[in-house]
């Protein structure tokens, strides 16, 4: 049997790679391009994607909550707890917040979105 510890860094880990693996300006960013598994040189920005995103969000939620009980929750370290508290409520609040605000629908604008950096992308090229 696995221990909880383990599923948690396990699922975080994916959740991370995920994340490198589809949103290339984020691993641009962090220098992380080579640890991509995607050659995408930047994010689709579709609904399509966007709707592919919060699926697999709402997977990740689901498979943390079913993979760990309140019970294996209590018996991890304080560390591992923190990690899952804050884990917990980013995916929740990902959910949440995409399906009631669709911000994504205004992704690019003066501050925001992939023409601020550019210069910085195509460094990491």
């Amino acid at each position: 049997m696995t221990s909880p510890s383990v599923i948690l860094h396990s699922e975080m880990a994916s959740t991370w790679q995920w994340r490198l693996d589809t949103d290339p300006e984020l691993a641009a960013s962090l220098g992380l391009l080579s640890r991509r598994r995607s050659t995408h040189a930047l994010d689709p920005r579709s609904l399509a994607s966007f709707d592919s995103r919060l699926k697999w969000i709402e997977d990740a939620l689901s498979r943390l909550i079913r993979s760990l009980s309140e019970e294996d929750v209590a018996g991890l370290s304080d560390e591992d707890r923190l990690s899952y508290t804050l884990y917990r409520a980013q995916l929740t609040d990902y959910v949440k917040y995409t399906k009631a605000h669709r911000g994504y629908l205004c992704c690019v604008n003066r501050l925001e979105g992939p023409q601020c950096d550019l210069a910085l992308y195509a460094r990491y090229l």
